[in-house]
């Protein structure tokens, strides 16, 4: 009698480990359990200017142009008047990008520490297009305003820092299309997974590659009077002047295509299980991350099967299976939520993680209670 009592509370024990752990994977993997999110971008109070200080996001509604494409010759120039709030480490902020509402970017001007990085293509001789992705070291540093304009076209891409050229990249081009169109989504990418922290002052496209003396010319008078040099020349396709201070709004003072700053966050792009290799970095983040995702399954394989455990051997295999699918079937719940959280990634890399920490957990308890063993083929016969 005191046996079977000892091992209905060794049950009753195992079973409240259980569902701490299940608990406890529940609030990892989904908190702050934000379904709809606040957009995190402001006015600023003090000065013309929008604040991006935490998940948030602005864009066109509509595509630039639909039926008629903006940059017919392949050629783009844009300005942007800016101060970085934060150093980017964890992901590749997107400052700006051209979404082409199906699958991909355009472009994308973004931030990387203090780097300035810009993704495009290259267009080979073969006419093979390639996607690229370039960086300026020490462009964007904390709390440092800074003007920037980038010059883009079949002769590749140029980079401006407060009106001087600091760099060429001949092979690049931003518009390798002339049909090219898309949404306009500045401080954040489509997903709404890569947001850029820091205030936006002013911002201009054109759809030509303006000269080094005109970029010069720009700069100067954006920095003493806010506008740049002309806003009524036919090249110039937006200018956002970020003077309105309040409101859901943001005019473009050269046409159509305003901007819109939702209350609520919504992405454009939904991801679910995105690949492997889209998330590789091998740093220290990357490995903590890895670390947290296998290491915590562990425990899970472990008590799971103990709670199940029967000792009688063909049930041992069925058992070990049945704890790896739920401990696969686990993760892959918690990473379709995750898919509708504005504020987590769902990640194919995550679920194969913890369905491998789960057989780790598994093969571990297998090991512990001494039940992996060759089986005696005559015990059957007797």
């Amino acid at each position: 009698m005191k046996t079977i009592i000892l091992k209905i509370m060794n049950k009753r024990f195992l079973g409240f480990i259980c569902l701490v752990i299940l608990i406890g994977f529940f609030f990892a993997g989904l908190w702050p359990f934000n379904f709809i999110s606040e957009n995190e971008v402001k006015w600023l109070k003090d000065s013309n200017g929008i604040s991006f200080y935490g998940n948030g996001m602005i864009y066109t509604p509509d595509l630039l142009n639909e039926k008629n494409p903006p940059f017919q010759n392949s050629s783009i120039t844009i300005e942007m008047w800016l101060q970085p709030k934060v150093k980017c480490d964890c992901f590749l902020a997107r400052i700006l990008s051209l979404y082409d509402g199906h699958k991909s970017e355009n472009f994308f001007i973004g931030q990387w520490k203090y780097d300035l990085a810009i993704g495009g293509h290259t267009i080979k001789p073969d006419d093979n297009i390639k996607y690229k992705e370039v960086g300026l070291d020490d462009v964007l540093i904390k709390d440092k305003k800074v003007f920037i304009t980038i010059t883009s076209g079949y002769d590749g891409t140029i980079v401006y820092v407060n009106g001087k050229h600091v760099r060429s990249f001949p092979q690049l081009q931003l518009i390798y299309n002339n049909k090219a169109s898309g949404y306009l989504i500045i401080g954040n990418s489509p997903t709404g997974k890569q947001y850029w922290t820091g205030e936006l002052y002013g911002l201009a496209l054109y759809n030509k590659s303006l000269t080094s003396d005109k970029v010069l010319k720009n700069y100067q008078a954006w920095t003493s009077s806010g506008v740049p040099e002309t806003s009524t020349e036919e090249s110039l396709l937006a200018l956002y002047l970020f003077d309105e201070k309040t409101g859901t709004f943001v005019k473009n003072h050269s046409g159509p295509h305003d901007l819109l700053i939702p209350v609520k966050f919504t992405p454009f792009k939904k991801v679910i299980l995105s690949p492997p290799w889209e998330s590789f970095k091998f740093d220290h983040s990357y490995l903590k991350d890895v670390a947290i995702n296998f290491f915590g399954f562990i425990p899970f394989g472990f008590f799971i099967l103990a709670l199940m455990w029967d000792p009688i051997e063909p049930k041992r295999l069925r058992v070990s299976i049945l704890v790896i699918l739920m401990g696969g079937g686990l993760s892959l719940i918690i990473e379709l939520i995750q898919a509708n959280l504005p504020t987590r990634s769902s990640s194919l890399s995550d679920l194969i993680l913890n369905t491998l920490g789960t057989i780790a957990g598994v093969i571990l308890f297998n090991i512990i209670s001494g039940k992996i063993e060759e089986p005696d083929s005559t015990r059957y016969l007797r």
